[in-house]
This record gives C-alpha cells, structure tokens and sequence, in this order.
C-alpha cells in the first residue's frame, strides 16, 4: 500500500466525523434497526464477534454485553487507532487485530461480523487510481474492493453467522431527474458543493434559477453531503468531501450475498429528520416518484 495515500486517508478521520455516526441521529437509527433484525433473523446466544474499522467500539461493546458474547475483536488497518483503543478498552475476551480488510491475514473464525459505515471508506479509497485522496473515485474499482472486501471475511464466519452491514446505498433508477431547489440558500450550498467535492464530479445543468437537471445516483450522493456545507459544519466536510458514501444498490447487494451463500434481510430507509430536511429543500419534479430512501441496515446469514 502506498503509505503517503494511506496517510492521507488515515488523516481524514477526525473526532468530529464519528459524532452523528455514534451518538446522534444516525447512531440511534442504524443501531436500533441492527438490533431488529438480528433478532429476527439470527439465533445468536454468545460467539464471537468482529468489527471491521473499529473507528468507534461503543455499539460493539453494548451489543456483546446484551447477547452476552464470548469475545470482541476490533480490527483496523490504523495501527494508531488500534492502539488507542487498546488502551481504552481493556477486559476478558476483548482483542485487537491490525489488519487491512483486502490482504491481510483475519485471525479467528466469528458468529458475526460488522461493516459500521466502514465499507464506503474501501470503495473511496481503493476506488482512486490514481492514489491522490483529491482525485475523483472510479466507481468499479471502489465496488470491486468492496465485493473483494466481503468476500475475504466470509472464510471466517461460521455457518449460521452472518454479517452487518450499515451505509448509505444507491437508488435502483440510473437517470437523468429534474428537481426544484426550493430555497435561494440552497442553491448557493449546490454550486459550493459541485465545486468542491473532489470524490466525485457530477455532470448537472441549471435549467433556470431553481431548477436542476443531474443523474438520480448523483443525487442521492448530493443528498448525503450538502448539508454540511448548509450548516457550516466545516470539519465534518472537510472529512465528507473525501469521500462517497453510496457504491452499491439492493440488488447489487442481493446478488452478491446470494453468490456468497447468504440470506439477505434488510431496511432501506432514511432517518426522519434526515428526511424532512431534504423534502423542505427539494422536490422531485421528474424522472423519479419521490427523493430517494438514504440507508441501508443488511443482515447476510451465512447458510449451513
């Protein structure tokens, strides 16, 4: 791996990016439908646990004392991270791996492993040929390290484990939309976006004032990250910008833990605040029925 890129990757985390994705509106959200479904889904009394790009081992830990799991390993490729983490966190059946989820070595075999909006982190970093994080992200490269990603961990889990995944997922319609941008506000938010979001460059026009024409799967990734600039959450979208939180549909996701051997169970959704903010923003005028869902919650259940 080429360290000055990982450097730079490894640099963009800051406090500021784990706050929401924890403690807030979309920690609460993801966290509750993670624990839905695995009840519903998977009959889960101690095992082990891994999880992936331990940035925050807050949820893991609640979640091993809740199912009362025989251990919790937290692996990450920021040797850094995994040493402060081993310093705050300290206890029987709690390990620490430093390892890179595409070519390293996993130690151990686990009932469940978690992806916490980690894997668009694989996609926007291995997705950039040419290894500079102010370069756009070639969307094959970054799923075909998503798919490899996944498909190195499965080894790992036992049958009648499974896998987490939390992120934000692409709408299933690949066209060109029309959308009203409903305040003066936001469209000067729009044009600071387009111009400074390095992840990705979007193809759009202004049919008039307040009109935009841009792809669908543009848009649900505009959706993601505008409003950091709306709020003047500088730090935040200063890690934001680096990144695209979007890399995969359902049906991707469908077809690829069924080759794997999985049963896919999920929510697709969007926080309600989340949600009420983009519909006071935009409206959809054509090419879609309304502004796409944001996240989605998978369980895959490796089968027997």
């Amino acid at each position: 791996m080429d360290n000055s890129f990982s450097n730079q990757h490894k640099n963009t985390k800051q406090t500021a990016y784990w706050d929401d994705l924890v403690n807030g509106t979309t920690g609460r959200y993801k966290e509750a439908w993670i624990k839905k479904l695995v009840d519903e889904h998977l009959e889960l009394s101690g095992g082990a646990l891994l999880d992936v790009g331990c940035g925050s081992c807050a949820f893991i830990l609640a979640f091993r004392d809740q199912i009362r799991a025989t251990s919790a390993t937290f692996l990450d490729y920021d040797e850094t991270i995994v040493e402060q983490m081993r310093r705050k966190i300290q206890g029987d059946g709690v390990y620490f791996q430093v390892a890179d989820i595409l070519s390293s070595q996993v130690k151990g075999r686990f009932d469940l492993v978690f992806f916490l909006d980690m894997l668009h982190e694989v996609y926007s970093f291995h997705g950039r040929p040419q290894k500079n994080m102010e370069s756009p992200v070639d969307h094959l490269l970054g799923v075909q390290a998503v798919k490899k990603a996944i498909a190195h961990i499965s080894p790992s889990i036992n049958p009648g484990g499974g896998i987490v995944i939390t992120d934000n997922v692409l709408c299933e319609e690949d066209v060109t939309i029309e959308v009203a941008v409903l305040h003066a506000d936001i469209k000067e938010t729009l044009i600071h976006f387009f111009k400074d979001y390095p992840s990705r460059r979007m193809k759009h026009e202004w049919l008039d004032h307040r009109h935009l024409q841009i792809n669908s799967r543009d848009f649900c990734i505009l959706l993601t990250q505008y409003n950091k600039i709306k709020h003047g959450d500088t730090a935040r979208w200063a890690t934001e910008r680096m990144e695209i939180h979007q890399y995969m549909t359902l049906s991707e996701y469908r077809t690829l833990f069924a080759d794997l051997g999985y049963v896919l169970h999920y929510e697709v959704g969007t926080p309600q605040s989340a949600y009420e903010e983009w519909c006071n923003d935009f409206k959809v005028i054509k090419g879609l029925e309304r502004i796409p869902q944001k996240r989605i919650t998978l369980l895959a259940v490796k089968q027997a």
